[in-house]
Parts: C-alpha cells; sequence; structure tokens
C-alpha cells in the first residue's frame, strides 16, 4: 500500500459520512435527486454536484479537480461526522495553467470544506496600501498555532485552515508575484488546551491541502507531487511572557513600560516558511504579533504592501539591502538576505492607545535579533534620509 492510501485509510472515519448520509435516507428520495441534480453542470467550468446521497457515495466520484475522495475530507473538532440526512454539496472551478486560480467548496449545511488556488501579488497590495489591508491572507495564514509541514513542503497547517505553496517550476511567477498557493479550511475556532484533539484535526488538514496540492499540479499539467506530511511536532502552547527574551529570540527585550501589560506570548516553530509571535493581555488577549517570512516567495508577494504605512526605514547596510515603512498600526521591513527575500513584520491585531509607541521601541530590535537568528544579520535599520 502507498504513504497516499495507508493516508487515506487512516482518514477514512471522518469521511464515512457520505455512505451513512446515503443510507439514512429514502430510497425514492435518493433516486429522484440523483436523476435530477446529479454531475449538474452550471456556468463555464463549475461542476456542482447536489445529491442528498454524497458526491462520493459509489466511492468512484472524486472532488476539486479530482484530488479528493469522500474518505480525504478533515472533520471540524466541534463536529462527530458530516451530514445529518443534510443537502450534500460540492462545486468547483479547476484552475487552468494560463489563470493558476481556482476554488472547490464540499458542505452540507453544518460543515464545510473550502478549498482555494490563488497567487498573491504585490500588484494587489499596491492597488490597497493602506496599513493591514493589504496582507489579510498573510494575517490569517501565517499564525504562532499554525505548523509547518516539514520536509521541502513550504505550506504550514492548524486546526482550522492549511496551505502549501506550488513549486516555482509549476506555475512561473514573475518577479512580482508570490508563489501559486493552495489553501484549505473548515471553519471553526482554533482547539485550545486539547492536544490530542488538535493534533487529529490539524494532521487531517495537512494531509488534505498536499492531495488537493498534488491534484492541482496534474490539473496544471505540472510534472512531480508531493509527500504526505508526518510526525508533525506538538502543538504550541501559550507562556508567560520573558521579558529579557522576548518570543523566545536572543537580544530582544520587552520594553519595562509594556511588561505588566503583555504577559502571556506563544511563538511559533522554529524553520519552515515563517514564524509568528503573538503577545496577549489579560483583557484583550492577543494584541501584538510579531512574524518573520523567510519563504522568498511569500516575502516577494508582500513588496508593496508597505506603501503608506508611515515612516519610512532603511538598512544601515545601505538601501538595497532593505527598506520598509513603520506605521501606528503596521510595520513590514523587506530584507534581501542569503537565502533571498525575507519580510519582518510587526502588527497591532488589536489597536490600544496604550500600544502605541510599542512598535517603534521594538520593531528595530525585533529586525536585528531576528535577522541574527535566521543568518540574515547584521542587519540594522534606521530612518531614510
Amino acid at each position: 500500500m502507498t504513504a497516499d492510501a495507508e493516508g487515506r485509510e487512516g482518514d477514512r472515519g471522518p469521511g464515512m459520512w457520505w455512505g451513512r448520509l446515503a443510507r439514512a435516507l429514502p430510497q425514492g428520495r435518493r433516486a429522484l435527486l440523483a436523476a435530477g441534480l446529479a454531475g449538474l453542470l452550471i456556468g463555464a467550468g463549475t461542476v456542482t454536484w447536489w445529491e442528498e446521497a454524497g458526491p462520493f457515495q459509489d466511492g468512484s466520484a472524486r472532488s476539486c479537480w479530482d484530488s479528493l475522495t469522500g474518505a480525504d475530507l478533515p472533520l471540524r473538532a466541534d463536529r462527530e461526522k458530516w451530514g445529518e440526512a443534510q443537502d450534500v454539496r460540492a462545486e468547483e472551478v479547476a484552475p487552468l495553467r494560463s489563470s493558476p486560480t481556482g476554488h472547490c467548496r464540499i458542505t452540507d449545511g453544518w460543515n464545510t470544506l473550502r478549498v482555494r488556488v490563488h497567487q498573491p501579488s504585490s500588484w494587489q497590495a499596491e492597488i490597497k496600501p493602506v496599513a493591514a489591508d493589504s496582507w489579510p491572507w498573510t494575517l490569517t495564514h501565517v499564525t504562532s498555532d499554525m505548523t509547518w509541514l516539514g520536509g521541502e513542503l513550504r505550506g504550514m497547517a492548524s486546526s482550522t485552515r492549511a496551505w502549501l505553496a506550488l513549486p516555482a517550476s509549476c506555475a512561473s511567477p514573475t518577479a512580482w508575484d508570490g508563489p501559486v498557493i493552495v489553501d484549505i479550511s473548515i471553519g471553526g475556532e482554533e482547539i485550545r488546551g486539547a492536544d490530542e484533539e488538535y493534533r487529529t484535526v490539524r494532521d487531517s488538514l495537512a494531509r488534505t491541502v498536499t492531495r488537493v496540492a498534488n491534484g492541482t499540479m496534474r490539473e496544471l499539467g505540472c510534472d512531480g507531487e508531493f509527500p504526505l506530511p508526518e510526525d508533525l511536532p506538538d502543538p504550541i502552547a501559550g507562556e508567560r511572557v520573558s521579558p529579557e527574551r522576548l518570543c523566545g529570540i536572543e537580544g530582544l527585550a520587552l520594553p519595562e513600560e509594556y511588561q505588566e501589560r503583555f504577559v502571556y506570548e506563544r511563538a511559533g516553530h522554529d524553520g519552515g516558511p515563517a514564524r509568528s509571535c503573538e503577545l496577549s493581555t489579560p483583557v484583550l488577549g492577543e494584541a501584538v504579533r510579531l512574524t518573520t517570512i523567510e519563504d522568498p516567495g511569500i516575502a516577494r508577494s508582500l513588496r508593496g504592501a508597505e506603501h503608506g504605512l508611515g515612516e519610512m526605514v532603511v538598512a544601515d547596510q545601505g538601501y538595497d539591502r532593505g527598506r520598509g515603512e513603520i506605521g501606528p498600526r503596521l510595520a513590514l521591513f523587506h530584507a534581501r538576505c542569503q537565502t533571498g527575500d525575507v519580510t519582518f513584520a510587526m502588527h497591532h491585531v488589536i489597536q490600544a492607545r496604550e500600544h502605541r509607541g510599542l512598535t517603534r521601541e521594538v520593531f528595530a530590535d525585533y529586525v536585528e535579533a531576528e535577522a541574527e537568528r535566521i543568518g540574515c544579520g547584521p542587519l540594522t535599520i534606521r530612518p531614510a534620509d
């Protein structure tokens, strides 16, 4: 049995709702709906199933451009199973090599799996150069609770979402574009304080996004296939802030006037395409996020997002070495490192009057300390002339 087949066997429990759902319905109603609505084609390139029995009832049909069977579907943590005699609908728009964007959605009325294929671009950021609004994908998909998929996989997963970047050779991005990304989500709240439950859902999402990414590469006519991720590390737990080693970074300190406000931190694992650390207060919860994006493609897609934020800053080592802007809510700095483009960010998830000075006091030190940690130093920043 192949690794992919073994993974499908291991995931079969959540997907068995399709068969149970079919058996729960009256025979006549199943047949009528299947005859009238199965395989309905609506709009150019949009394939929709709408059957009470589900699009995968007989085990032969697949969804999301031939990527998934019913056994591959992840399950939200607050659901024991998919489908309670509800209508099941699956629809998709497959990506094209000339336009590598697409989407797929499977829902039973209670549970929904959403799949998106897209290509972040700095040109998109140029259109909306207003603070955090120009990088919403990064805000939701690069967080401290997301785990690197490991190996050569340029992606991450949590208990509600996962993403994976395709190889540059597959989509041929321009110098201004980021990689083509496949991301999936199942909604609901992130699991807190339940390690085994978190791992089960996260690992299922990690395998699902990899299968869809492989199906996307086949759809685009690309060679190669990603291996299914294995042995993902344990989830990260929050802990008390260490003022002299903020976010576990040597040389980064939390100023004394903020030490009573920010009492908890959660820093993601080292390695992988990005690392994020979130600082929380007892009242507001997560309030500030520090992020380092080491994947050159993802970092490149954010170039331009800094325009209009506020004060311009450059690297002491030269303008070509790095530049960015610092605003009241978001600071971004793009650097050229030995491994390629890297982006450093500091974002106030919640705006609070008493936190306004934190970015100006911490961000420059964060860039310098993080650059040393990832082998991009020495790197220091100053206001532009």
